[in-house]
């Protein structure tokens, strides 16, 4: 999964992630089925984090089979 933040126009604006959720779906050749909880990553400062050029955002999620 890749979050891209980006801007056009005003350059010292800064763009703040304070969260994120994901919603894994699982699914076969059949379609979805058992969908797992949603999986939430919350920024611990605030605003959050930035994420404008040149700071990255990273996150890893484990996912149970």
């Amino acid at each position: 999964m890749t979050l891209t933040a980006s801007l056009s126009g005003n350059r010292a604006q800064k763009v703040y992630l304070s969260g994120v959720t994901i919603y894994p779906v699982q699914s076969d050749a059949s379609g979805p089925f058992g969908c797992p909880d949603p999986l939430r990553d919350t920024a611990d400062i605030t605003p959050g984090y930035v994420v404008t050029f040149p700071e990255t955002y990273n996150q890893s999620f484990s996912l149970r089979p």
